[in-house]
This record gives C-alpha cells, structure tokens and sequence, in this order.
C-alpha cells in the first residue's frame, strides 16, 4: 500500500508541473484509477477484517450450542453483498461475500482435540510459542504494508507476511437457508451448520411489584417461540409460594403469595424452556411493604355523611377510585410526604336509590399495582333497621 501511495504522489507533482497547453487527461485517468483502486483495496482489508471477526463469534456460537434467530441481507447499489445473522446468545455477525483480487487464504480447521483453530493457506497458525492459534480466542487482523499482506495475532504488536493464494477475499464462500438449519460454507471448503429457531422469550406485566406480608398478587406471562413442550417453572425465595397455572402454551399467570413472618424483600425466578432446548428467564422483585389502614370497609347509612380513615406506608401510592362513583368524594390530607402517613375524608350524597351502592377506593403503587382497596358502601333509601350491607356492618337510619 505504501508503493502505491508514493507512485500516487508522484502522478501528482507531474501534474502540478505540466505546461497548461499538455494534455493530461491520461495522466488524470491513471490517478483516477489509482485512486479507486487503493479504495477497493482498503475496502476489501476492512471486510476481511470484518469477516475475521464473524467467523471468530461463529467458532463461539458452534462451541456453546447457540442457534441463529434472523438472516437479514447486506446490499449495495441493489446488489446483495452478504448477510447479517443475528443469535439468541451471542451478538450479531455481518459476513461478506468474496471479492476481485488475491488475498490471504484464512480459515479454521478442527485440531487434534477436536477444537477449532486458526488456519492461513492451509496450515494452522502458530503463536510465537509454537502453539496453535485457537479461534475461540482473538481473531487475527490483516493489513497491507508495503503492498505485502500481512496479519497480526497480538492486537497489531507485531506483524508476519503472508504468501497468496489467490483466495479471492473468500472467508464465507457461500450461506444456504434451510427449514431449520442454516449452512455457511468457508472460502477453503469447510463447512458449519447452525440450527435455525425462532426467538424465544419470556416476557411478564413487569419485574417489580410492593406486597405485604400475607399478601397475594398475581403476575400474568407470556411467551415468544412457544411450543407443545413448553414449560415454566417458578422458584420462589423465602417464604413465599408460587403457583403457575398455564393458558395454552404461549401465556398464562403466576399466583405469588407471600408469608406473615417475611422480613425484607423476596424474589421469584421464573424459568421458561421449549422442546427446542431454548430457555429464558425473567426475576421477580417484590419489595417489603409495611402498609396499615384504620379500616378497609366504610359503610354509610343512606343519608348524606363523613368518614375519615387514616393510612401509614413505607412506599408511595397514589389514590384512585376504581370505577365513576359521582355520590362519593373524598379529600387527602397529607401528614408526610408521598402519602407516607395520610388521612382521607369520604363524603357522600344521601342515596336515593333502592339499592345499595359501593366503590372501591384504590391505592396504586409507583408500578400500577393496586396495593390496597378502601371499599365504601351505602345503604339503600329505604333502609331502616340496623344490619350489614354484604359484609360491612351499617348503622340503621
């Protein structure tokens, strides 16, 4: 490259002292030319780089049992010039077709232990040690230097000259999509295949949820890449049970139900596999809550009435009523912040109705849990005698 380079310069400065009246457009063609030629050559380092790179995640990808989840092509000017493969474990690769030109012929071959190792024109790389080159490792970088190629195994320390063999800036030769199975064949023949599988996830309403001591709270799931064989388990930390009831095979919910005696907060692991051996698992967080309401039930006669109920919580919340209720308002007043410690005041209107009415007043955490419910009922116009409305005591008339 550094050849090229000067001759460049040179072409340059003969231009620089032509007379005006020569005719130079040969010699501006020729520097055209050199000019495209130096980039398609710098273009092709790049993608061998590139190429390198790829084939070192795909030695990764054979080792670990991975599979590809997505081919996407690469195109330029319309023209497909190669592809990008994309894997449930390891990031993604972008491969790239062979090129015009010869270039180092590298690959990978299966040493004598059975792993994989670095190969150049055939032979199996070695370290300045003598030892093979695993390709598990770093991926060799190539360069041009002097118009010689060279490659780099030490990050570029240091540099070895490589004879050509006319490879052509073949390292992927060719990719053949199967039904579930992808087939990418290298520049020297050798050949990988690497199972084809739909993404798999398990994804749920949310990872983290305030629950009290006794409580119960049910989290919904759902799952991407589901098959007959699928399967969800819960672990559950502490004192705390999980009961997972499935829906089909791609949705279903998770009942957690936490201990009286749990200091702290607990976790759930949910684990999610397919006939495939695909698996994913989602944490869930359920922080401690220490949460106390003078009452939960608030019953009103059917005349028009206040009632205060007070509240103390270590988490914040906010308050909602759980459907239009136009009969019922109600006030905070605030004795910390972020409701920490709270008084409300429910007002009705007298109930005109023949029949009771009830709402629920709700306190929704920060991640739209509903931590608690006020429920606050009214009794019918034409009630008189003492009593209870379902399971709230009211007072007669």
């Amino acid at each position: 490259m550094k050849t090229k380079l000067l001759s460049l310069l040179a072409l340059v400065a003969l231009l620089a002292f032509s007379s005006c009246s020569y005719d130079d457009s040969d010699l501006q063609n020729r520097v055209e030319q050199l000019e495209q030629d130096m980039t398609e050559l710098q273009q092709l380092v790049s993608q061998m780089n590139t190429n390198l790179q790829a084939l070192q995640t795909t030695v990764d990808v054979l080792n670990s049992g991975d599979y590809i989840t997505n081919i996407a092509p690469v195109t330029s000017d319309g023209e497909t010039i190669g592809y990008t493969l994309s894997f449930g474990k390891n990031d993604p690769i972008t491969i790239y077709h062979g090129t015009d030109g010869s270039t180092p012929a590298m690959s990978v071959a299966v040493g004598d232990d059975g792993q994989y190792y670095w190969t150049v024109n055939g032979e199996i790389l070695k370290d300045a040690q003598n030892n093979p080159v695993s390709a598990a490792g770093v991926a060799p970088t190539l360069r041009i230097n002097d118009g010689v190629w060279q490659y780099s195994i030490n990050n570029g320390q240091t540099w070895t000259n490589i004879a050509i063999s006319g490879y052509a800036g073949v390292i992927f030769k060719s990719v053949e999509v199967g039904e579930n199975s992808v087939k990418i064949e290298l520049g020297d023949g050798t050949t990988f295949e690497i199972p084809l599988m739909s993404e798999f996830k398990l994804l749920v309403d949310q990872n983290y949820y305030y629950l009290e001591n006794e409580g119960v709270i049910t989290v919904n799931y759902t799952i991407e890449g589901s098959d007959d064989m699928t399967s969800v388990i819960a672990f559950p930390s502490g004192d705390v049970t999980a009961v997972v009831t499935k829906d089909g095979n791609s949705k279903g919910s998770i009942k957690i139900t936490k201990g009286a005696d749990v200091n702290g907060d607990v976790q759930v692991l949910v684990m999610a596999s397919n006939g495939k051996g695909q698996k994913d698992y989602q944490i869930l967080n359920f922080a401690d809550i220490q949460l106390t309401v003078t009452s939960v039930d608030v019953a009103f006669t059917n005349a028009a009435g206040t009632q205060e109920v007070e509240i103390s919580s270590n988490v914040e919340y906010t308050i909602a009523l759980s459907e239009e209720a136009s009969w019922l308002t109600y006030e905070v007043a605030e004795v910390k912040s972020s409701y920490t410690n709270a008084k409300l005041t429910f007002t009705v209107e007298a109930n005109p109705l023949r029949r009771v009415r009830s709402v629920d007043i709700q306190m929704i955490d920060k991640y739209g849990n509903v931590i608690k419910a006020i429920t606050v009922a009214q009794a019918a116009a034409d009630y008189k005698a003492g009593g209870q409305i379902e399971d709230i005591p009211v007072l007669p008339a």
